[in-house]
């Protein structure tokens, strides 16, 4: 079966938003709304079975326009919902490349979500997604399910696909899509951060810019 993973449309900007929970809860802005739209068009021609949603609103209007034009209602499961960061919840990883942010050069240092004080372990992570992923095959063994989710869980689930002993520390970008076969075994992945429907998207000129110290 195949697995695709796509991340949530480019959030609003303002004033963050949190669930009662203290997740970050913020909705799409008017850019992310246009590339949930793109993700339609660069899925045009390819079989979907079934469509699943993390249970925070990004992923929910992500993914309302393929589910809307293939008939599909998603199924919500929390488990796809982005890593918890504790006392950094809700910060743009951007911003913190740009301010240089200790924590955040430590985190990229050692590819281990505990660096953030508070945050979910990278053994919960890992447990939860491969429950997910176990969950998806064993109910479409032979299908195709496309899943929005969040940049934090595909790192988690290239990491697992490729039985690689840490995270594999890759910047999904909005909209991205990334793909994985897994059946038969072992899982092999077929693409990562797809942005060849986004016009506006070229990693190598729109990353984050900041000076060198």
């Amino acid at each position: 079966m195949e697995l695709i993973l796509i991340r949530h449309g480019r959030v609003a900007s303002g004033e963050r938003v949190f669930t009662p929970e203290g997740r970050s809860n913020p909705p799409l802005g008017e850019i992310g709304l246009a590339q949930a739209q793109r993700v339609v068009n660069r899925l045009e021609g390819k079989h979907v079975d079934a469509i699943y949603v993390s249970d925070l609103i990004r992923t929910h209007q992500t993914a309302e326009p393929l589910a809307k034009q293939r008939g599909i209602t998603p199924i919500e499961r929390p488990a796809w919902g982005e890593v918890y960061l504790g006392e950094f919840e809700g910060r743009s990883f951007a911003s913190l490349l740009q301010e240089q942010d200790p924590t955040y050069l430590k985190f990229l240092e050692q590819r281990s979500w505990e660096t953030f004080p508070g945050a979910e372990s990278d053994a919960q992570v890992r447990a939860r997604i491969s429950q997910a992923m176990e969950e998806i095959e064993e109910a479409h063994p032979t299908e195709t399910v496309a899943v929005f989710t969040h940049g934090g869980i595909i790192n988690a689930a290239l990491a697992i696909a490729l039985q690689a002993d840490r995270m594999v520390l890759v910047s999904p970008e909005n909209a991205s899509v990334t793909s994985i076969w897994m059946r038969p075994k072992p899982p092999l992945v077929i693409t990562v951060n797809d942005t060849s429907h986004l016009d506006d998207r070229d990693p190598l000129r729109h990353g984050p810019i900041y000076e060198a110290r």
